[in-house]
């Protein structure tokens, strides 16, 4: 897959958007349980060793740069700062991997715990829940915005930095329709990598989803890391796309 057509002479600055929902937790492959989030931190920790050395703006910056990473699940999104080799334990260890990008899990879960309420309390719980897991992602990308604008909007367009977003997940994007609205207008300088991890159907659908959001968008990429065991190939592919 070729990479993009970034902005010549421009300085790059790659930022993370990461899914922290609870199927993170769940194996990388169907003949390997090791928990995709591992997978997904071994890969990180590769991307981030090469980032801290590139960061655009990491002299000027308290814990001395690296990869800026909002993270989403179930309705809500947290800054993390910048990952880089010295801090990358300790922040991971902070994240809470709970929520959902998917409502069925979510659904099972009100039923269990309210099987002893009436039924519109279950579906009052169910709504809340579809509500709140179709604005994961929404926020997640307006905080990754908001990020970047609060450290580069004062330039001139002309004058930032391209921004290259890694967005990681492994579930399909409930609020499909304001993603690709939101992507239809993108900066000419902001360009985004989907990288689908996890295996069997449902990856593949996920996959699927964002490949055409892609084919319709060239500042937009989708990669599939389905059954993929080798945290140093996701590392690899998303360094050798993006450019960094």
């Amino acid at each position: 897959m070729t990479g993009f057509a970034t902005p010549a002479g421009r300085e790059v600055e790659t930022m993370l958007l990461l899914d922290v929902t609870g199927s993170m937790n769940y194996g990388t492959s169907d003949t390997d349980s090791t928990p995709r989030k591992d997978i997904v931190r071994e890969a990180i920790s590769s991307i981030v060793s090469r980032l801290a050395k590139l960061d655009s703006q990491g002299a000027h910056e308290a814990e001395g740069g690296g990869l800026r990473t909002v993270t989403f699940a179930g309705g809500r999104a947290t800054d993390l700062d910048d990952l880089n080799p010295g801090n990358l334990q300790k922040k991971w260890s902070s994240i809470k991997w709970a929520g959902g990008t998917k409502i069925m899990p979510g659904m099972i879960v009100v039923r269990r715990t309210h099987a002893h309420e009436r039924s519109i309390h279950v579906e009052r719980s169910i709504h809340v829940l579809i509500h709140a897991f179709a604005r994961a992602l929404s926020l997640g990308w307006k905080m990754l915005m908001d990020v970047y604008n609060e450290e580069f909007g004062s330039r001139p367009p002309a004058a930032q930095p391209v921004l290259m977003a890694l967005v990681i997940t492994d579930g399909e994007a409930d609020d499909v329709d304001q993603l690709i609205s939101a992507l239809s207008h993108l900066p000419s300088h902001f360009f985004v990598v989907f990288a689908i991890v996890g295996y069997g159907d449902e990856a593949a659908g996920v996959y699927r989803e964002y490949a055409n959001l892609a084919a319709r968008n060239q500042q937009v990429r989708a990669l599939s890391f389905s059954s993929e065991t080798d945290p140093s190939k996701i590392a690899n592919a998303l360094i050798q796309l993006s450019g960094i």
